[in-house]
């Protein structure tokens, strides 16, 4: 038999030296058998990955490929000529001009498929080579079109994943023919000025080692090249596996978005090296699972119309719009009323706490729900400044006459504060308004601000607690004196994102001070992504008015105050109606039942301790908003204000592990925000420049070594020159977001819509 012969029914292809082609003594992804002729004209082979000669032979010899001792071919193995094998599928390459080129035949079962490449010959005939033939990639006018259109173009290994990436995720997609080891400088032109393109290797060796072969080669000539090792696939699976087994352009798309550019200067021809490069970083923290749906319609027709408007308007998860309109009513209502239950009497206040990225939304939901509230703050500001004239001129007067009675000075018009600090709340309340909100959709300012700061953090989270259990506030200054201030009420909505969540729901001292336990704390999923424009007028919608209206209408009743006093209020009473107390009974003997070791709440009895207090709250806060007039609290209220604090105990469970990760993560995190900065990181840097908490050399190499095996730096093998010294321990800095910090940072960043 010649060389052609034999490479052919291999499935082989015309090489530099002769041909090439699938060894039959391995499993051969890419073809590693060079076949040619000696100068006796005698049959030569070689595979070289390594095979032995007789083990080739003897593979050959099985097919009927290699003579036997008498020198013969045993037809019984013999391989049939390809045009005599059953075809499997046939893929057409054609040049820029749609001119058709040449064909790509697949032979086989599928389990063991070989390929030959021919041309067009003869009337119905076929030329089994492509000699004369410049091979150009797949489907190279369509990825032109798309090249041209700067869209993502991804690079699979054959023809099959080609097809399957084009027709199931409806992206552009190309191969080189004759698959791993193949590529060539005419494909790269053919792809040069690309904005991106994307490499799926197979998972294997030949496979990773092609992928780094047409990434270096596109290095310089794309203006983006990435390499993704596609998560979850089976040895030698490839990305057509990958979609059978449920892959979706999401996914794909996603994991795009999150992976590093190739770097030419990190390569290794070794596939160990190449797939330390391309294999895609780990998360430092297990995802949070989902959460439970926000329970909307126990809101009352006022607050969930209000609701249901804003999430389909604004297009904002469900949980932060209802947390921003339940956190405005309870601060329109906390002036006229307590609850009571068998003598003990608690305010109406409550304390919200709404995690979202960056982007979410949370200031558009803050700003209408507390639209009518801006408005009274505007009112009161513009009262307080004809009051201050009027003050001043009676102040003259006083003056004139000699009159020892001082008049009155006017109260402060702040009705809503965003960063205050505890002093600076306790001088409000003495001098201002008796009912306040502090509401921040810029939370981050508030938790990271002076208020908040290490010698200023027990004030204010030991004054928040009193201030929700509606304790009198007590303060002794020497120049200032003893300050004794009853009748004052606070309601709180924090809106925040993840990483300053981490921050706040994490502080030891947050939850040994029993603040964590007083806030109703949701974190919704995001609904980016899906939020199409929609041309409504949100303030043109019957329940936006209905709720405007009533939230006005509640703000503007004067609360009842304490006899001879300006600003301490003497609220009224709500009692729960019987049937409402055996609902309230009920709940709160469930929950204290699964506060015991193991028990359900075992791992946030804090909070459970105070869910029956929180009901109470929230149904008094319901029931006023649908009727001011009311003495007491019915079922249905008390109903639904289980149903919402149900909601809240599974928000605090499932954020429970986010909130006591491993401190070590949270250095982790920490190291890697800095290193995103950098390319390359070595120990030297991290001691000189890294974040103040790791600049320990133990520190610092203990957390390294988290980041390295959560594959978000990885080590270059025998280091490198960086600032003019050679490194022996050098990093490579991943750079792709890490899930849960990627969306924040220590303060939250402008929510622009």
């Amino acid at each position: 038999m010649t060389p052609e012969e034999v490479a052919l029914a291999l499935g082989g292809t015309p090489s530099s030296s002769g041909w090439q082609a699938h060894c039959p003594a391995h499993d051969d992804r890419a073809p590693s058998l060079s076949i040619g002729e000696g100068d006796d004209g005698k049959l030569l082979v070689h595979c070289h990955t390594g095979c032995g000669q007789n083990d080739v032979i003897k593979a050959l010899r099985q097919q009927g490929l290699w003579p036997n001792s008498n020198g013969k071919v045993s037809n019984a193995n013999k391989a049939p000529p390809p045009w005599e094998r059953p075809v499997d599928a046939e893929y057409d390459y054609y040049d820029q001009t749609l001119n058709f080129l040449f064909q790509v035949v697949r032979f086989g079962d599928g389990l063991n498929p070989r390929f030959l490449q021919r041309q067009p010959g003869e009337i119905r005939d076929w030329k089994w080579n492509l000699k004369g033939i410049q091979p150009v990639i797949y489907h190279l006018p369509q990825i032109l079109k798309s090249k041209e259109k700067r869209r993502t173009i991804f690079i699979a290994e054959g023809e099959k994943d080609v097809d399957a990436i084009r027709g199931a995720l409806k992206l552009p997609a190309t191969c080189n023919p004759g698959g791993a080891g193949n590529w060539k400088d005419t494909y790269t032109y053919s792809l040069a000025g690309a904005a991106q393109v994307v490499i799926l290797p197979d998972n294997d060796g030949a496979g990773e080692k092609h992928a780094a072969q047409v990434a270096n080669a596109l290095c310089g000539e794309a203006e983006s090249v990435k390499v993704i090792k596609l998560p979850g696939l089976p040895h030698k699976g490839d990305v057509f596996d990958w979609i059978a087994d449920g892959g979706t352009r999401e996914e794909l798309e996603k994991l795009v978005e999150q992976t590093s550019e190739w770097i030419l200067s990190l390569i290794d021809e070794q596939a160990a090296q190449v797939t330390n490069i391309i294999v895609q970083p780990e998360p430092l923290r297990r995802e949070l699972p989902p959460p439970e749906q926000f329970p909307v319609d126990a809101l009352g027709d006022v607050l969930s119309g209000m609701t249901l408007t804003m999430m389909d308007a604004i297009q904002a998860p469900d949980a932060l719009c209802g947390q921003s309109v339940l956190a405005a009513a309870a601060l329109a209502v906390q002036p006229h009323a307590n609850i009571e239950i068998d003598g003990r009497i608690k305010p109406l206040s409550e304390y919200f706490v709404t995690v979202g990225k960056s982007g979410e939304r949370k200031s558009s939901v803050d700003e209408v729900a507390l639209g009518p509230h801006q408005k009274w703050q505007k009112s009161l500001i513009e009262n307080h400044a004809q009051e201050k004239e009027d003050y001043a001129h009676a102040l003259e007067e006083s003056k004139k006459s000699g009159d020892s009675e001082k008049p009155t000075p006017p109260l402060e018009a702040i009705f809503i504060s965003h960063e205050p600090t505890y002093e600076g709340l306790v001088k409000l309340f003495d001098k201002g308004q008796p009912s306040m909100g502090l509401f921040a959709h810029e939370g981050g300012r508030f938790i990271g601000g002076h208020g908040m700061k290490i010698e200023n953090q027990l004030a204010m989270v030991s004054g928040l607690s009193e201030f929700w259990d509606g304790s009198p506030i007590t303060r002794v200054r020497v120049k200032d004196g003893a300050t004794y201030l009853f009748g004052r009420r606070l309601s709180m909505h924090l809106l925040i994102q993840p990483s300053v969540a981490q921050m706040f729901l994490g502080n030891h001292l947050n939850i040994d001070q029993g603040i964590l336990s007083r806030c109703l704390t949701a974190w919704p999923v995001s609904t980016m992504g899906g939020r199409k424009y929609k041309p409504v007028n949100l303030f043109e919608s019957p329940a936006v008015k209905r709720y405007f209206a009533r939230m006005m209408e509640l703000l503007e009743e004067p609360p009842l105050l304490s006899d001879g006093k300006k600003n301490e209020l003497d609220p009224f009473s709500l009692t729960l109606n019987p049937m409402a107390k055996e609902v309230w009974v009920e709940f709160h003997n469930e929950v204290e039942a699964q506060l015991g070791e193991g028990q359900r709440y075992s791992q946030i009895t804090g909070f459970a301790s105070k869910a029956a207090e929180h009901a109470a709250r929230v149904a008094g806060i319901l029931t006023l908003v649908d009727d001011f007039n009311a003495s007491q609290v019915d079922p249905l209220h008390m109903d639904a204000a289980v149903l919402l604090v149900r909601f809240y105990l599974s928000e605090a469970q499932r954020l429970f592990s986010f909130a006591s990760t491993d401190p070590d993560i949270l250095l982790a995190e920490s190291l890697l925000e800095w290193a995103h900065g950098h390319d390359f990181i070595f120990p030297q840097l991290v001691y000189q420049l890294g974040p103040n908490r790791i600049r320990e050399k133990k520190v610092a190499m203990r957390i390294i070594g988290i980041l390295e095996d959560h594959r978000w730096l990885v080590r270059v093998e025998g280091g490198m020159e960086l600032d003019g010294s050679h490194r022996r321990d050098v990093w490579r800095v991943i750079h792709a977001e890490p899930q849960g910090m990627a969306e924040s940072r220590l303060r939250d960043t402008d929510d622009r819509e």
